[in-house]
C-alpha cells in the first residue's frame, strides 16, 4: 500500500516470528505507525492470539540524497556505542544514503 513493504516469517523450526516494514520513498510517523499496526493484525490474525511478547532486534532507518556522488571512496562505517552502526555509501549513479542500524 502506497509503496510501504510489510513482510512476516513464520518459523515452523523455531516456531517464531519474524518481519520488517520498508518504504523507498520514506514514511511518515503516521504511516510506519499504521504498518506496524497491520503488522501485527497480520500475525495476530494468523496465530488467532495476542502477541504480547516481542524483542525488538534491529532497528534500520536510512535517507538518500540525490544528485550526490561520493568520489575516491565506496563506502564510510563508522560503530558506535551500544552496536550502532553508521554508514554512507554510493547507492546509485547520483545517490549517497546514510544508514543508521541499532541492534
Amino acid at each position: 500500500m502506497g509503496g510501504v513493504k510489510i513482510h512476516v516469517c513464520f518459523g515452523k523450526e523455531r516456531r517464531k516470528v519474524s518481519g520488517y516494514i520498508a518504504c523507498d520513498a520514506g514514511m511518515s510517523h503516521d504511516a510506519c505507525l499504521l504498518a506496524l499496526n497491520r503488522w501485527f493484525d497480520l500475525v495476530e490474525g494468523r496465530l488467532g492470539m495476542p502477541v504480547l511478547d516481542v524483542k525488538l532486534l534491529t532497528f534500520e532507518c536510512n535517507k538518500d540524497y540525490y544528485g550526490v556522488r561520493l568520489d575516491g571512496v565506496q563506502c564510510v562505517t563508522k560503530k558506535g556505542l551500544y552496536g550502532m552502526v553508521e554508514g554512507v555509501y554510493q547507492k546509485e549513479e547520483n545517490m549517497v544514503r546514510t544508514e543508521w542500524k541499532v541492534s
